[in-house]
């Protein structure tokens, strides 16, 4: 498969799949009983609500079991004759209800535990006993349902990923006699993320060698830390290093085919945070025009004596330096070219001996 295929039209240059604050741009349509699936994942359906509707929820729920309830004993009262003007001696089903206001009163009391004293069932009306239990074990069940939503949305560390920092673009440069693409990620609290994880996914819509378009074809690119099992620390600012060698997708690639290419890198940090032990995710992406070639990250960190903290200076957090020695060429010319003159110097090394 070729990664940089020059068929026009495969993708809109300025189109991502991941926006740079880490949403995702895409939007699922045309989904058969998309609202039935919704509904049988329902506790996860109210998690993934905007606050106002868990908050509308949370309202409308305890009061349509309140006015539920109230119809309920209502009902039950005009069975049993207890709002008849001409009411005998007999024993009410409730005392002291008269009106619906009062049994709605009396379902609120009943359901929250309240407990005021004054309206209270009497023991002599059977099925008022079983609706009591029944109105109580409902609403300990819905106030711990509502409730539970509640504290689990409270408790998604959404707001985290947004302590941590990636470099606006990137950056192509030589080290160590390779090419690398280099991406900088920062944490800017002092609560470490623990077990911090790096990926970087190269996508790009790509033709087969039969013609078969693959819309979205994704590759995982080789990080330098790998080998630690892709974990990293973040207690400073740390610069993400892909090699590019025969296995990436930027092998064959040269500044100029870097302009012309259609491809989006999108890079995720997982981890979790050490105050609460909850998982998060930042992402964010990189466009072709986002890579810049021959430059390099300036340093942040300053120097301090010995007994001083050591300062990261976030104003060079984005900011780059050119890299002279970095060669114009694709990674697969470079490492031909550097070939070939170690060749030529072991056969001069062989002639002079």
């Amino acid at each position: 498969m070729n990664y940089f295929s020059s068929k026009p039209g495969l993708q809109n240059p300025s189109q991502r799949l991941i926006s740079k604050s880490g949403s995702t741009n895409i939007k699922c349509v045309n989904i058969e009983k998309q609202r039935l699936y919704y509904l049988l994942d329902g506790f996860t359906t109210v998690l993934e609500l905007q606050w106002h509707w868990v908050v509308c929820i949370f309202f409308s729920g305890f009061l349509v079991s309140f006015c539920f309830f109230a119809l309920l004993w209502f009902a039950l009262m005009k069975w049993h004759g207890d709002l008849d003007n001409h009411q005998d001696e007999r024993t009410p089903c409730i005392w002291n209800v008269h009106s619906f206001s009062s049994v709605l009163l009396f379902s609120i009391e009943t359901q929250t535990t309240i407990g005021y004293g004054y309206r209270y069932v009497s023991e002599e009306c059977e099925i008022g006993v079983f609706l009591l239990v029944l109105q109580s074990l409902v609403g300990a069940m819905l106030q711990a349902l509502l409730a539970g939503a509640v504290l689990a949305k409270i408790q998604i560390p959404k707001s985290r990923r947004k302590t941590v920092l990636f470099s606006d673009r990137a950056c192509i440069c030589l080290l160590n006699a390779e090419l690398c693409l280099l991406f900088r990620v920062g944490n800017i609290r002092k609560s470490e993320i623990v077990g911090a994880q790096v990926r970087a996914i190269f996508v790009k819509q790509e033709y087969t060698e039969d013609g078969e378009l693959l819309p979205q074809c994704s590759k995982d690119l080789k990080l330098g830390f790998e080998e630690s099992g892709g974990r990293m620390h973040l207690w400073w600012p740390t610069t993400i290093i892909h090699v590019i060698d025969e296995s990436s997708p930027f092998w064959n690639m040269s500044p100029q085919t870097l302009k012309e290419s259609r491809f989006e890198v999108i890079l995720v940090l997982e981890g979790s945070i050490a105050s609460t032990s909850l998982s998060f995710q930042a992402r964010t992406s990189y466009l072709p025009h986002e890579i810049d070639w021959g430059q390099r990250f300036q340093p942040m960190f300053k120097t301090r004596d010995p007994v001083a903290k050591y300062e990261v200076d976030f104003r060079y957090y984005g900011k780059k330096t050119p890299a002279p020695c970095t060669s114009r060429m694709s990674a697969e010319d470079w490492r031909s070219k550097q070939t070939t003159r170690r060749r030529n110097k072991q056969t001069l090394y062989s002639l002079s001996d």
